[in-house]
């Protein structure tokens, strides 16, 4: 319900915004922090420093990840004039500021980052058994998860009488358990994400919308068939979510372990607690999709 709520899941009087939230979620906790580093960032935690960690958190984003983006960003915001005191290290404070945000993302979207670091869990235990990772999509579209280790392989070849050394790389028989870690959360919300557009589209057409502009998680239509569309999209949304999600993905691994390595199964952890959000609440939400 706090996630929700970040991200217009629920009515307001006016958007929420989630990369706001966090920045002064951020503001409160480096003041309170009792860090020498505390003061130079005094009133500087603004949207663009917490907006590209936030918005990469779910493409599994690190810690590190985020000094590197918070760095990128100062670069930015000191195009108009030094941003912090100029005698500080940016990359000093990049560092300081990526353990903050990395707290205040997850008082934000706790619930979030509980379901991604479950993901990783399952992820680690089927590549201990070197399984890929299967899922079926809401619609009904089967996901194949496979990452291998690559292999490189030098080549000579001549080009105009002078020799070139090429590598060509290709995928080995090994599970990419890595590759695997880090792609399942990104890789099962976009699954999510494309089942809704598609159930969007089919629940358009079945009331006369014919006329649709997708692009991943953005809709369009024509002006004039604009509030059917936010009818159809909520719709779908709340019949796509209405259930458990993660419990139908573990039932999916369960019933993968059973076949190939039963002793596996019971590693598989419980699926995160649900919260309190009334996912109905989302056909009166006008920011949910504006």
């Amino acid at each position: 319900e706090v996630g929700g709520a970040a991200v217009n899941l629920v009515p307001h009087d006016k958007p929420s915004d989630i990369y706001m939230t966090v920045a002064d979620r951020a503001q409160v906790m480096s003041d309170s922090s009792g860090s020498a580093m505390a003061p130079v960032w005094e009133a500087k935690v603004c949207r663009k420093i917490a907006k590209q960690p936030t918005m990469t958190l779910c493409y599994s984003a690190t810690k590190f990840g985020m000094q590197a983006q918070i760095e990128h960003a100062l670069s930015k915001l000191d195009e108009e004039g030094p941003y912090l005191d100029k005698d500080v290290s940016r990359h000093d404070a990049s560092v300081y500021m990526a353990g903050i945000i990395w707290e205040a993302i997850g008082d934000v979207v706790v619930a979030a980052k509980g379901a991604m670091a479950w993901l990783k869990k399952v992820s680690d235990v089927l590549s201990e058994v070197g399984l890929p990772i299967r899922w079926t999509s809401p619609i009904g579209f089967p996901v194949l998860q496979e990452y291998r280790e690559q292999v490189g392989e030098r080549v000579n070849v001549f080009v105009g009488g002078q020799r070139l050394r090429l590598t060509l790389v290709s995928d080995s028989s090994k599970l990419a358990s890595r590759r695997q870690k880090a792609g399942i959360a990104p890789n099962f919300v976009h699954s999510l994400d494309s089942a809704h557009l598609i159930s969007t589209v089919n629940l358009g057409l079945l009331n006369g919308l014919e006329n649709f502009a997708v692009i991943h998680d953005s809709f369009a239509t024509h002006a004039c068939d604009v509030s059917m569309l936010n009818a159809v999209l909520r719709e779908a949304f709340v019949e796509q979510y209405r259930g458990n999600i993660l419990e139908d993905f573990r039932e999916e691994v369960i019933e993968q372990l059973r076949v190939t390595a039963p002793e596996m199964v019971e590693k598989i952890p419980p699926t995160p607690p649900m919260g309190n959000l009334d996912i109905e609440a989302v056909k009166d939400s006008d920011f949910f999709f504006a």
